[in-house]
């Protein structure tokens, strides 16, 4: 009981509670926002901007050419202030260098390319912007990670996320899908004003301190541009089907469904983020003391199955109950995806996100990478075969089964390797 007690006030101190309540509590703005979203948008509209969105989530693949992944690697194994604050100036020039090039691309897409549902051009155009001022922010919040100043990286998210929200509903409700965009504006640019608080002097700092060298700026390239390649390929687990769905049946109204479908699934996995938020960067200062990363991680994994069963279970009992409540009758075609995008969670949640957040935390990157690539290419040959054979429900199958295969290929691997080290 009482090392109970010590844990609880050493994750008090340390900021874990702030991230994880920061967290639900973002969800719930989010899925709260999401909900009066779908009321105040008619079904066509929500499926335009779901599927346009998608678009550019496909674009934001290469958001930052991974550098938010190598600051964090780095910014967190390195102990001293002045080294942090170089890793974060230079991952602020790399992370806006790349989203002007994705700004550029996009230009290029909306000129030459063609799309099924040509409204989605004019909406993709509004948001081309969006990814610069996301990066930048992102940024600000990695900085403040590995920093260990989590408390004020939960203000700073909290804030963010009701400004966003608040300004899409407002923007939704007086001017529908436009106004809707105009509203995401305005809430990252107050975010990022408001961050400004609690970083007010690192920009004078900046002018005082030197750069990286040039061998720091090649290990930081090199991890970032393979974390860059993991998390595209891991993304598009998440936004290959909605892309699918939308190429081969081009539908607005079956989109609406399926993105309905994939909401509480997806929204849920903070409950594993919000953990590795906490614990990422206590791994990765520990990635030499293999014992510590072994006897934490089993931890973890048993913690993480009765809390994800239990959500899932609940989920797939209730699916029913939990659509027509929240999303109305319009949206009751959405329950079977839904199902078995629950069962998904589970596997996410417990083994594919834990073990591939901890593998990267031991510097074996180059694993993630082959198991990401492995699980992409089979993602997307299920989802082309199944979306053709039994519609948008078959996306949802394509998703389970690879979460399934690389949760389970990414904790033989971490467990192996673990328990092959000497303690």
């Amino acid at each position: 009981m009482r090392q109970i007690i010590e844990k609880i006030k050493f994750g008090y101190k340390t900021g874990f509670f702030h991230i994880f309540s920061s967290n639900i509590l973002n969800k719930i703005m989010i899925f709260a926002g999401g909900i009066f979203l779908v009321r105040i948008l008619n079904k066509q509209d929500f499926g335009l901007y779901s599927y346009s969105q998608n678009l550019l989530e496909i674009f934001l693949l290469i958001n930052g050419f991974g550098i938010t992944e190598g600051l964090l690697q780095y910014g967190s194994k390195t102990r001293k202030r002045i080294k942090k604050e170089k890793y974060v100036k230079y991952s602020l020039k790399i992370g806006l260098l790349s989203n002007i090039f994705i700004f550029l691309l996009l230009i290029l897409f909306l000129i030459f390319g063609k799309l099924k549902i040509y409204e989605a051009k004019k909406i993709l155009l509004m948001m081309s912007l969006l990814p610069i001022f996301n990066t930048f922010f992102s940024i600000i919040q990695i900085k403040l990670r590995i920093e260990l100043k989590n408390r004020e990286m939960a203000k700073i998210s909290n804030m963010n996320t009701f400004l966003n929200i608040l300004g899409m509903l407002i923007g939704a409700y007086f001017y529908g899908l436009y106004g809707l965009i105009t509203g995401k504006y305005i809430g990252i640019i107050l975010s990022i004003l408001y961050s400004f608080r609690y970083i007010k002097f690192t920009f004078i700092r900046w002018k005082k301190i030197e750069a990286l060298s040039q061998e720091k700026k090649k290990d930081i390239q090199k991890f970032s541009f393979i974390a860059l390649i993991n998390n595209s390929i891991s993304q598009i687990l998440y936004i290959i089907d909605i892309f699918l769905i939308g190429y081969l049946i081009a539908d607005k109204l079956v989109l609406a469904s399926y993105k309905i479908a994939t909401l509480i699934p997806v929204a849920l996995n903070f409950i594993p983020i919000s953990v590795m938020i906490y614990i990422y960067p206590y791994f990765a200062q520990n990635s030499n003391d293999i014992k510590w990363i072994r006897e934490n991680y089993i931890n973890l994994l048993k913690y993480s199955f009765f809390i994800n069963i239990f959500i899932s279970f609940i989920l797939v009992l209730f699916s029913k109950t939990i659509i027509r409540f929240v999303f109305g009758e319009n949206y009751l075609d959405a329950q079977l995806p839904f199902v078995i995008l629950s069962v998904g969670y589970f596997f996410s949640a417990t083994l594919r996100i834990p073990s591939g957040n901890i593998i990267n935390a031991v510097g074996k990157i180059k694993f993630n990478f082959y198991n990401t690539l492995i699980s992409g290419i089979i993602n997307i040959i299920l989802d082309v075969y199944l979306i053709k054979k039994i519609g948008s429900v078959g996306a949802s199958y394509a998703t389970l089964l690879v979460f399934i295969i690389s949760g389970i290929i990414g904790n033989i691997f971490l467990i192996k390797y673990l328990y092959s080290k000497n303690s």
